[in-house]
Formats: structure tokens, sequence, C-alpha cells
């Protein structure tokens, strides 16, 4: 049991060392940390001024989010960011090795060998080891370093949205386009907003040159080809319509058994006039949406009385009346 102990202590050290280092190198070079957590699983939150902090219960890893605005030596202040925590575990290799704490040695060594081992290039969606980090900063990889700056932005973006101040948001997000360029993280950031906005031109145009780009994961291009797809039938515009289906299919085979994913694909399958496909596609699907898909190929289809019965049952309580989805629904009603 002391071993275990032992061991869990160890561990606790080594991460928060690790974490915390990043968090006082970011403060030390100018850099706002948005987010620390140590440890993982469920976890204890707060709130530290701008900052959250979460503990989690199991001390096996964690995370610091920072950035600046400021592009005045933003390489080399983020590159020390990014090393800082490698050096606590230096450390920590050699006061275990002082104070004869083998568990401390070796789990440090291997956090050492973990964190500076690069793998390949980063793409949105998956994290980016300090390694990666280090090595695109250092040497002066121009894509990577504007998807660093661009981080700032985001974060202040959705901050913005999620206290409602949509327009704000917006504002931040073509800041970051102006200061920092087009990067794949201000246009997932600039998506969001605009779909909040009703603005779906402009998530189709955002999210369009996301779904090809292979600096984004497989997932990641599903994702944004689903809700790329659902602007584009919400538009209301038949020139984004008939973008929908090949992306509702890209992201319907990527996760097949996902409600929505088969939601959105009903969707785009009725813009591209297959009502049949689109039932068949939301066959078994319990959902309000689903539901109102069905109203509009019965609405569609001629059988108005079905399609208000389904409406005024399963429909519309579920939906508020400005919703895009439930005003087309309304409007193919009263067509």
């Amino acid at each position: 049991m002391s071993d275990l102990i032992t061991l869990f202590v160890v561990l606790a050290v080594s991460v928060a060392a690790h974490e915390l280092a990043h968090l006082a190198s970011a403060r030390l070079v100018g850099h706002e940390v948005f987010e620390i957590q140590i440890g993982v699983g469920p976890s204890w939150t707060e709130r530290v001024g701008r900052m959250e902090l979460r503990v989690g219960l199991l001390p096996i890893g964690g995370h610091v989010q920072t950035g600046s605005r400021s592009a005045d030596g933003f390489r080399w202040r983020s590159a020390v960011v990014a090393g800082s925590g490698v050096v606590a575990n230096i450390v920590l290799v050699v006061v275990g090795g002082a104070v004869s704490i083998p568990a401390l040695v070796v789990f440090n060594v291997a956090a050492v060998l973990a964190n500076l081992w690069p793998g390949r290039r980063r793409r949105l969606g998956e994290p980016s080891s300090d390694g990666r980090t280090l090595l695109d900063l250092l040497r002066g990889d121009v894509d990577a370093i504007a998807e660093e700056r661009s981080g700032w932005f985001c974060v202040e973006a959705d901050r913005a949205r999620s206290e409602g101040r949509l327009d704000e948001a917006s504002e931040i997000v073509d800041d970051g386009f102006r200061e920092v360029g087009t990067t794949r993280a201000l246009l997932a950031v600039r998506g969001v907003v605009s779909f909040e906005q009703r603005r779906f031109t402009d998530v189709v145009d955002a999210y369009a040159q996301l779904i090809d780009d292979d600096r984004v994961t497989v997932t990641g291009r599903a994702g944004f080809a689903a809700d790329a797809a659902w602007a584009a039938s919400l538009s209301g515009d038949p020139e984004l319509a008939r973008l929908a289906e090949p992306w509702a299919g890209f992201a319907r085979a990527a996760r097949p058994s996902v409600p929505r994913r088969r939601i959105v694909h009903a969707l785009a399958l009725v813009d591209a006039g297959r009502p049949e496909a689109a039932v068949e596609a939301i066959d078994g699907v319990v959902d309000p949406s689903a539901d109102a898909i069905r109203v509009l190929v019965l609405a569609e289809s001629g059988d108005r009385d079905a399609a208000r019965t389904l409406f005024d049952t399963a429909v519309g309580p579920s939906f508020s009346p400005d919703h895009p989805l439930i005003e087309r629904v309304v409007a193919a009603l009263e067509d």
C-alpha cells in the first residue's frame, strides 16, 4: 500500500510541476493563461480571475492553454512556455536522484522523452505535444506559428459567444484574420459564431475550407462537413443546398450510427429531391428534428393532413417558432 501511495504522490508532483511550470513561464513572458488542468477524470473546477483551474482525480496528465495577442517576440515567448514543462521534469529527475527516489527519476525521464517527442505535424482536432510545438516554433514554421497566434483570438471570441455577445465575437474573429491570417482554428470559430448569428453562407464558406484540408483530422473534417451541410440546407439558398448532400453523405459515412448525422443527411436528401431516401435515412430515429423532416416530406408529397397532425403533436411544441428548420416546415405547410 505504501508503494502505491508513493507512486501516486510522485505522479501528482510530477504532473503538477510540469503544468505549473507552463503557467509560471507564461506569466513571466506576458502570455495570458486561459486554462490549466492538472490530472484527468472527475475534476474540481474553479475560476481564478479569467483563468479556469481544473484538478482531476487521476494525476496522469494535464494541459495549460495560453495565448497572447501581441506579435512582438511571440515565437520565442511561446517557445519558452512550451519548453518550461520539460525543464521542470528535468529538475525533478535531478532531485529524485539526489534524494534517492527511483520512481521520481523514472517517471520524469519518461515524461521528458514523451513530451519532447514531436510526432507528426500538428492537425486541428489533435493535441500538439510540447516537442512538436517547440520544433515548429524553433524552425519558424509559418503555418504553425499562425495557428499558435490565433489561439488568443479563438478563446476570446468563444468567450464572447458563450456570453451571448455574438457581434463582438465576430469582430474578434475578424481581427484575428487581419492580424494573423486565415487559420484553421479561426475558421472553425467563425463557423460556430456565424451559425448562431444565422449567417449560414458564412458557415459554409468557413467550413468548406476545412473539409478537404488534410491538416484537419478525418473526424474533424466529417464534423465540419455535417455542420456545413446543415447550414447549407437551412440557408434557403438553392445553390448552397446543392452542396449539402455530398457533405452530409461524407459525414454520415464517417459515423453512420449517430442520429444527428442521419438527420443532417436526411434534410440534404430532401434538398436533393430524394424524399424516400430521406425518410429511410431517419428510420427509427426518435428526435424532433427527424419528425420535422418527416413533416417536410409529407407536406411536399401533398399529404398535408398527416403533416399537420405530426407537426402539432411532435414538432411544434419542441421548437421555437423562429428556428430556421421550423420556419421552413411551416412555409411548406402553408404552400
